[in-house]
């Protein structure tokens, strides 16, 4: 049936919202396969898969604490990513020498991106960043933002937001890539 690679460890989250298991999938090693179930009889059905029935060893049930998201640098400090100089303190942003105008929201998401270049950042750790808010699966509103800090960085910035599949979003430093 599947070809691809199997995961090594299995973690069955019950009962936790879905931003602690976003947080945790984030913080695992990769070959980890991290699934969520909002009650036991939920993860019990997920557990009588057929690989089970077959005698296949059963997944390890764990209930785990929230994980905290990637610490993020002080406001105060200064980023610089490809072209950009992100200055936390009077929240600016230049490419090169030229200015860059971002609303508020733009700032803050590209700050934070900036503070953890080539991190993938789950929507769930954006979203609580951005609007302080859980995530409940849409990402209509971080996707807009996305699309227009894209647009405001232009192709001169040096860096490029990158989409993850699934997962969220990165900053990657083009410059530093060709370099």
């Amino acid at each position: 049936m599947s070809s691809g690679p199997v995961a090594s460890t299995l973690v069955l989250c019950v009962g936790l919202p879905l931003q602690e298991v976003a947080a945790l999938a984030g913080a695992v090693r990769r070959g980890t396969l991290v699934l969520a179930a909002g009650d036991a009889e939920s993860a019990w059905e997920l557990l009588r898969s057929p690989a089970v029935e077959r005698g296949g060893a059963a997944p390890t049930v764990v209930a785990s604490e929230p994980v905290a998201a990637a610490p993020v640098v002080a406001a105060g400090q200064t980023l610089k990513v490809g072209r950009l100089t992100i200055d936390g303190r009077s929240r600016e942003v230049l490419c090169g020498e030229e200015p860059v105008h971002l609303s508020a929201r733009e700032f803050d998401l590209l700050f934070l991106l900036a503070s953890d270049v080539q991190r993938a950042w789950p929507f769930a750790a954006l979203v609580q960043a951005l609007w302080h808010t859980d995530y409940l699966g849409d990402h209509d509103q971080l996707a807009s933002t996305v699309k227009r800090l894209r647009k405001r960085l232009g192709r001169d910035a040096g860096c490029v937001v990158h989409s993850v599949h699934g997962v969220g979003y990165r900053l990657v430093d083009t410059e530093s890539a060709v370099a």
